[in-house]
Order: structure tokens, then sequence, then C-alpha cells
């Protein structure tokens, strides 16, 4: 985590950032490294806008290489990678569409990689699948940004401010995965 943290200060007034970024959540998603760690680490490195930005472009290339690996290994290889799961989150992509994969990315069903992976051979289209993302995800990488924003300005400058918006994020993110977990459940 403090490479990581370093690696991204290191890349903060760099004209390379956006594409260094972007290649850091694509190697991050080869290795399963939690998406959720490395957005809260943009979010604190860039601030709340800047790494709401940073972070989706990263988690939409990130999605994109998964998924056409998820196609390349195909059914058997990803199988026995992923085993039972796999059948899970496929028929969840066949009945839901766009709509089911946006409420997908917002529990913790599967890894964030795997789930691309899978996708990658499931019956959904690559596009209705980054569009799936992009919604289910916008939501949580703007909460994660101000989680993120708000723990680099405590540290920075500690005030009931920056604490709300601390807070406020927290329970926002819990308000997301509860009524996502009910949506799923329904």
């Amino acid at each position: 985590k403090d490479y990581l943290q370093t690696l991204l200060e290191s890349l903060q007034d760099s004209p390379w950032a956006f594409p260094a970024v972007c290649g850091i959540y694509v190697v991050a998603g080869l290795l399963f490294f939690p998406v959720t760690v490395l957005s809260l680490a943009v979010a604190i490195v860039f601030g709340a806008v800047w790494g709401v930005v940073y972070g989706m472009v990263g988690v939409i290339a990130s999605t994109t290489v998964l998924f056409l690996i998820g196609q390349v290994m195909g059914d058997k290889g990803l199988r026995g990678l992923a085993g039972p799961r796999i059948s899970k989150i496929d028929k969840k992509f066949a009945d839901n569409g766009v709509l089911g994969v946006a409420v997908l990315r917002t529990i913790p069903i599967a890894p964030f990689s795997l789930v691309n992976l899978v996708a990658g051979i499931s019956s959904i289209k690559l596009l209705h699948f980054l569009m799936g993302t992009f919604i289910g995800m916008f939501p949580l990488m703007v909460v994660k940004a101000v989680v993120g924003g708000s723990i680099a300005d405590i540290f920075r400058e500690p005030s009931a401010k920056h604490i709300g918006f601390l807070v406020g994020g927290i329970v926002a993110w819990g308000l997301i995965a509860f009524g996502s977990q009910k949506l799923v459940n329904y």
C-alpha cells in the first residue's frame, strides 16, 4: 500500500499521470489487487474530482482488458480458475444485462477482476458490460473519492467539515451497498 501511495504521488504533477494511472488499474486488475483500495489511494492523491475521473477511466480500461482476456481464456480455462462462482455470476449477466451488471458492481459477489474475466465468456456484449460497469461503479467511485479526499484533508487540516465529509461518505457507501443487496434479493 505504501508503495502504491508513493507511486501515485510521484505521478501527481506529471503529464503522464492519466495514462500511468490507467496502466496501474490494468496491472492491478491482472494481479487481482482490490479496486477499492486502489480507488481510495487515487482519490487521496489526486483529490475528489480527478480521483473520480482517473478512477473511472482506469476501471473501464481494466474491465476491458480483463473482459478480453476472459474471452481468450474461454469457458474451460475460467471454470478451472473460478469454480462454481462462475455460474452464479454468468446467470446474473444473462438474466439482467446492463442493469444486472450495474447492480452487481455495487455488491461484493466476487473479486472485481474475476467478474471481468467471467463476463468475457458470458453472453453479455463488451459494450453492455462496460455501460453496466460505468453505471454501477460511478456512484461508488464518487463516494470513494469523497472518503479518500476527506482522509487526505483530515491529515492536512483536521476540521469538523472534513470529518463530516468522511462520515457522510462512509454512510453513503453503506447505503449503496445495502440498497444494492436489497435489489439483488428482491
